[in-house]
């Protein structure tokens, strides 16, 4: 009977152990295909010019210094490493919003490509997953809404053209 009673609490153990595991392996698996998939994540805004990376990085360079509105950080990270990723608050007002934009692509494709594209990664709390609702479609609207005008308006001027947009929403 002890042994029934050990062979019973050992296939339990052993039950236990195959869930957690599989659990384990589960969560594993969703955190990995999250890093390694090509390095691409959501995106609030995006904007495409008919000029290269490094003509549009002057043009951003350009509007930044220039407004007052504009501060770029100063903390350096992954998110801020004035080279892919760029993080800059605009405050108009009372009110200051943080926006991280990102250049599209990488350096081979910024030597060839004469087309380039910027795109908001993270606005104040980011871009939320799920379904866009009416209320998230104006939220979004009214927070893009100075990076449109402070920055990108500014850099169309600069350039003397007119980007084309695509919201994510």
């Amino acid at each position: 009977m002890q042994l029934k009673q050990a062979k019973s609490g050992l296939s339990s153990n052993m039950k236990i152990s195959k869930i957690r595991n599989i659990i384990l392996v589960g969560f594993s698996f969703a955190f990995l295909n999250g890093c390694i998939s090509g390095g691409t994540h959501g995106y609030i805004s995006a904007y495409d010019f008919n000029v290269s990376k490094y003509t549009l990085e002057k043009a951003v360079d350009q509007v930044i210094k220039d407004n007052s509105n504009i501060k770029r950080s100063t903390i350096k990270d992954h998110f801020n490493d004035d080279t892919g990723y760029v993080t800059i608050q605009i405050s108009r007002g009372t009110t200051t919003d943080e926006y991280v934009f990102r250049y599209y692509a990488d350096k081979s494709y910024w030597d060839t490509s004469k087309s380039s594209e910027i795109f908001i990664a993270y606005a104040n709390a980011g871009s939320e997953g799920g379904g866009i609702t009416k209320q998230k479609k104006k939220y979004l609207k009214a927070l893009i809404a100075p990076f449109r005008e402070e920055l990108i308006n500014k850099i169309d001027s600069i350039l003397g053209t007119k980007c084309v947009e695509d919201d994510n929403f």
